[in-house]
């Protein structure tokens, strides 16, 4: 039986192929990211879940919060009790895909 990966549930693979490249260590955060995102692409979190949700520290959640906003793959609002994200889709072109 061939392996298949649920297309919602990861992200496109010129996504991953930068994520990949640019910064490694936020590759697990963005996959998480990925799959909790509701229908627009969007996530809600509040502060104190953030430890409990992606298994890492504040600091170091913002810091791959950074790495991929840097990328373009993310923009990142902070909100009173939280933080709200969302996911940065390409749009698509005759032959390539643009930001």
């Amino acid at each position: 039986m061939k392996n298949t990966v649920i297309p919602q549930e990861f992200p496109p693979l010129l996504y991953w192929e930068q994520v990949c490249k640019n910064c490694p260590k936020a590759a697990t955060i963005y996959i998480h990211l990925w799959r909790i995102r509701d229908k627009k692409n969007k996530i809600s979190i509040k502060n104190e879940e953030i430890r409990s949700t992606f298994l890492t520290s504040r600091q170091s959640f913002s810091h791959n919060m950074l790495l991929l906003a840097h990328e373009g793959l993310i923009s990142v609002h902070e909100t009173p009790t939280g933080l709200s994200i969302e996911l940065v889709g390409w749009d698509h072109d005759e032959n390539m895909l643009t930001l």
